[in-house]
């Protein structure tokens, strides 16, 4: 049964064991018969199974989205946020690599230069090569929060830029905010009078990259709004991966509580020098 914690395909060992130790029981029975005998693999299949809840739940929540495009095309209908027009556009064959490039609000110089494989880790410093497994394992949907945590100059930013790279790559509606224009554009929003369109949209995005949330330029208002989209997200299960400067009991413990959620997701915590002060790192 250990072998499981080892596998590379996860839902597939997942399901093997699943199927041998049922037998015509329920879960809880199962999980509570481990409990005492391998805990380690006890907490290996309950991930298991929030998993496949989670991969039923996405499902579920694209077919009523797409359902939703083809009902606004037949009334002809005009998309009100960001999210509508990507399905709309999928739906009719229109999305391409240049408007995935337009809404993700990425730097476009840094899709060659800020790339996964370009990513320097170390055996001195093994933290860097965790950080870049978590974000591989996020891409690939064995995760649903990922938070990278730690100081300035470890490449929080880096890995970051190039996993939503790895996103417009596949077409997919990704958009990346640093912290600074993040709550400058709430602030714009209440501005406009369309908080609860821009609310809406970052609630909605099927990913969504925060860099350096960090709080301390922060209003009262921001935080409530970052709480309830994070609160948002993770009720419904909707990728997120943050970085941030703060350790979780630095962040305020509603919004600690849903990054850290092992049920979901990880913190990598990254320990390693500056890169910029020490490039051979």
């Amino acid at each position: 049964d250990n072998n499981i914690l080892a596998s590379s395909n996860w839902q597939e060992s997942f399901e093997d064991i699943l199927r041998e130790r049922l037998k015509g029981r329920s879960l809880k029975e199962v999980l509570e018969e481990l409990k005492g005998q391998n805990p380690a693999l006890a907490r290996t299949l309950m991930l298991g199974f929030l998993e496949v809840l989670n991969s039923g739940a996405e499902a579920e929540q694209g077919s009523r989205e797409a359902l939703k495009a083809e009902q606004m095309a037949k009334d002809g209908m005009a998309p009100r946020t960001l999210v509508e027009r990507y399905r709309l556009a999928l739906l009719r064959e229109l999305w391409t690599d240049g408007e995935a490039v337009a809404v993700s609000r990425l730097p476009t110089e840094t899709r060659t230069r800020w790339r996964l494989s370009a990513f320097q880790t170390s055996p001195k410093h093994p933290t860097l090569g965790r950080a870049l497994e978590g974000v591989l394992a996020w891409l690939q949907g064995r995760y649903t929060f990922l938070t990278l945590a730690g100081p300035p100059g470890v490449g929080k930013t880096h890995l970051a830029v190039a996993a939503a790279w790895e996103l417009v790559g596949q077409k997919a509606l990704v958009q990346y905010w640093p912290d600074g224009e993040f709550n400058e554009a709430i602030r714009q929003s209440v501005g406009e009078g369309r908080t609860g369109i821009f609310l809406e949209e970052m609630r909605t995005l099927p990913y969504l990259v925060l860099d350096d949330l960090s709080l301390v330029s922060a209003s009262e208002f921001t935080r409530a709004i970052l709480d309830q989209l994070v609160d948002w997200r993770w009720n419904r299960r909707m990728p997120l991966l943050v970085t941030t400067n703060f350790k979780a009991s630095q962040l305020a413990e509603r919004l600690a509580s849903r990054l850290r959620d092992v049920s979901l997701g990880t913190v990598v915590l990254i320990d390693a020098p500056d890169y910029r002060a020490h490039p051979s790192r």
